[in-house]
């Protein structure tokens, strides 16, 4: 039996070094670019050893083939169904922390070779050794920044895109590569890798006399793929459609706001730091289940309901609501679309970087809000309930126990046992009195917010600061005049057993304007994942947030309300209430971005002028449709956000059934939901 492949990340010379742009890393470092490219392309050789180290069987520990790693040789299951239910944490508390020694084990792999490399590079040309052993030394696993202002303006960087790659080679020379960052060729078929159909569409929106069967053909294409075609063969990526949606939005003199994918990305990142700096004890690990995941487990505590959310609520977004947009946007039918076979492409580490970048400081800002080992607090907060993983994965039994003690599985440290969410939190360095172990990466500034990885804790003050810095940093909507308005989506995991998205558009003067999107991450029937299948078996639902721009709710007040009966913003009344719901649109599309469904009493626009009368349709069950909310609140003019020690009600107007300084404003009735697709 081989022995475990221990993960303790880029440990060589015991440095922290930090984790840079993709372009940064191109564009300012090219020797640890070259070292960065040359090490991920020797461990994508089949012979490379150690073979737990080889990146196939690294994109393996994410899906398919759903076989156990072969750096964790000696794992027991603990589930007695006899069958490999894979490593899953999505859509849980463990979410994030997951991915942590997840790319660490990357990043180590890419490390141990960077530094062969770089000893071969000093020994035939010493004048340059020491600076080749310093890039070796500094490098470390680059993320692609989806926030960046370049992603509204060109999209995917070329970096990522582009067919070859130029690097500089000692004694001053330049190589043009194959760009490995672009796709991953594979050296033999992936076990488990079966063709998936999204469903035989009845009107193709690009041609309304075709009737498409939507396939991806992940058994045949010999490479990752992202938005491809779908074809066996003559398959191509569409980076144009990828751009298309991540460029969308710029404002316009119609519609004089940002709209579209960049835009909801970035402001659904500053909504992450809306959390207050001061949530009480026993909310600590209700606020981190609401940040963490998708799920939101303590806020669905009505088994009458599930659509509906308790008091519990911050109204703030969770890290994994715009990881999992992000990677429908890219990935399209194509590998990053699918859970199953993202962790094959070779963005997925990328993207999860910068994932794991905003988790880092989110985690400095809010370093109490943790899982903990006492479950979260009830309803009527007088008991706690434990979290739980539905249907268990192969580590995990049904419906057991989980918490921050529980095990990372595959992922062992130095001392051979399993990570556990307590030993991923934080990139503190050589931290004595939580006993973690150390990380050896940190990330650059955000707006002037330095990553604190000394031992000491930042005060209350200095992270409130920082909180509000971060969340200006990212915010793109403007909350004029201090309102913040927001919609609250709730989508059914198992109404389509892949992933769809929802998208909201808003309606003024007769035009529609998309402001965002939530997207369900899933897997297809035939997956084997035991997490996934619990979790729709349970009925779990996905929960999103969008933030919608405080100007395109004045525009429509204007434009629908006569003078005399218009309100300003913090006084609305029903009346507004009601004509603001009113201007609402949602549809449901899948991957491909063909229609899926929509609500029959509210007519959507789309740029290929879907007519609804040619769609045949049928009617979307009730514990089907998504459920939408519309919630507003308000910051007095004079005092700003809330501040450390003072309550939250001396800076928000609250009214009745308002929920952390919100008012809800009940949910979107747009009719009854129809679908465009045969089962």
């Amino acid at each position: 039996m081989a022995a475990p492949y221990l993960i303790t990340g880029a440990e060589c010379y015991n440095e922290v070094h930090p984790r840079l742009d993709i372009c940064v890393l191109q564009e300012s470092h090219p020797k640890q670019f070259t070292l960065f490219i040359l090490a991920w392309k020797e461990i994508r050789k089949p012979e490379y050893q150690p073979a737990a180290a080889q990146f196939s069987q690294i994109g393996g520990i994410h899906g398919m083939p759903y076989t156990r790693w072969m750096g964790d040789p000696d794992q027991a299951p603990q589930s007695d169904r006899g069958i490999w239910l894979g490593y899953c944490n999505h859509a849980s508390i463990m979410f994030p922390n997951w991915h942590r020694p997840y790319l660490m084990l990357l990043e180590q792999a890419i490390s141990e070779v960077a530094h062969g490399i770089a000893g071969k590079f000093a020994n035939s040309h010493p004048a340059e050794g020491k600076l080749w052993i310093e890039a070796a030394r500094a490098l470390r696993l680059p993320y692609w920044d989806w926030t960046h202002q370049r992603t509204n303006q060109e999209g995917m960087p070329p970096v990522l895109v582009d067919s070859k790659l130029e690097l500089e080679m000692p004694g001053g020379g330049r190589e043009r590569h194959n760009n490995i960052l672009a796709y991953y060729e594979f050296h033999r078929p992936i076990d488990g890798f079966n063709n998936r159909l999204e469903y035989k569409i009845i009107y193709d929106a690009k041609d309304d006399k075709k009737v498409p069967d939507t396939m991806a053909y992940f058994k045949e294409w010999k490479r990752t793929y992202r938005c491809p075609n779908s074809s066996p063969v003559d398959v191509a990526d569409d980076y144009q459609q990828v751009n298309k949606v991540l460029t969308a939005g710029k404002p316009t003199p119609d519609a004089p706001f940002p709209i579209g994918s960049w835009a909801n990305l970035s402001s659904t990142v500053s909504a992450m730091f809306k959390f207050p700096i001061n949530i009480s004890k026993p909310l600590y690990a209700n606020a981190w289940d609401e940040f963490s995941n998708t799920r939101f487990q303590s806020g669905h505590q009505d088994p009458e309901d599930r659509k509906k959310i308790n008091s519990w609520t911050w109204n703030c977004p969770s890290i994994e609501q715009p990881h999992n947009y992000v990677h429908l946007v890219v990935g399209g039918i194509g590998h990053m679309g699918d859970n199953d076979t993202a962790g094959f492409d070779p963005v997925f580490f990328l993207h999860h970087c910068n994932v794991d970048r905003l988790l880092s400081f989110w985690e400095q800002v809010y370093p109490d809000y943790v899982a903990g080992t006492e479950g979260y607090l009830s309803y009527d907060g007088k008991g706690r309930i434990p979290f739980t993983q539905t249907r268990g994965t192969y580590i995990e039994r049904p419906s057991e126990e989980v918490n921050e003690n529980t095990p990372l599985m595959p992922f062992r440290k130095s001392d051979y046992t399993y990570w556990d969410s307590r030993d991923t939190h934080s990139l503190k360095f050589k931290s004595k009195d939580l006993e973690l172990p150390n990380k050896y990466y940190t990330y650059p500034a955000i707006a002037g917010v330095e990553l604190n990885i000394l031992e000491q804790k930042l005060d209350e003050k200095t992270r409130d600061e920082q909180r509000i810095k971060l969340r200006e940093h990212f915010e793109v909507y403007s909350t004029q005049g201090g309102h913040e308005y927001l919609a609250v989506v709730s989508l059914s995991e198992d109404y389509f057993p892949g992933s769809y998205m929802l998208t909201l558009a808003i309606e003024i003067d007769g035009s529609q304007y998309e402001i965002g999107s939530v997207a369900v991450l899933g897997r297809g029937k035939s997956s084997s994942c035991g997490n996934c299948r619990g979790r729709r078996e349970a009925g779990v639902r996905v929960r999103g947030v969008i933030p919608i721009p405080s100007t395109a709710i004045d525009d429509i007040i204007q434009s629908k309300l006569p003078i005399g009966a218009r309100s300003a913003p913090e006084s609305l009344d029903e009346r507004a209430i009601a004509v603001l719901k009113d201007n609402f649109r949602a549809y449901l599309t899948l991957p491909s971005g063909n229609l899926l469904g929509w609500p029959t009493e509210k007519p959507i626009q789309r740029a290929e002028q879907i007519v609804l009368s040619q769609v045949q349709n049928s009617p979307l069950p009730e514990a089907a449709a998504p459920a939408i909310r519309f919630l507003s609140r308000q910051l007095t003019e004079e005092q700003g956000e809330p501040r450390v020690g003072e309550p939250i009600s001396a800076h928000w107007r609250s009214a009745p059934g308002s929920k952390f300084g919100y008012t809800d404003h009940g949910w979107l009735n747009l009719g009854p939901w129809v679908e465009a697709v045969h089962k």
